[in-house]
């Protein structure tokens, strides 16, 4: 059996569907994720200036 792992998330804007960052304890990766509308506040963020992977994902409301 393979050992657990802890996750620590930090909700930026205080609710779980809003901006937010995970990490692997013992890991260098770091996740940002945002829902679309929130793009822009993403962008301003640190962690996004740095070398990743980027992937958005959904409607996109402007096609609706």
């Amino acid at each position: 059996m393979s050992a657990g792992k802890s996750v620590r998330l930090f909700l930026a804007d205080g609710t779980p569907g809003g901006l937010l960052t995970a990490e692997i304890m013992n890991w260098t990766g770091h996740v940002v994720a945002a829902p679309r509308s929130e793009l822009a506040a993403l962008l301003k963020r640190d962690e996004t200036k740095r070398t990743g992977i980027y992937i958005l994902l959904g409607e996109d409301p402007c096609n609706l």
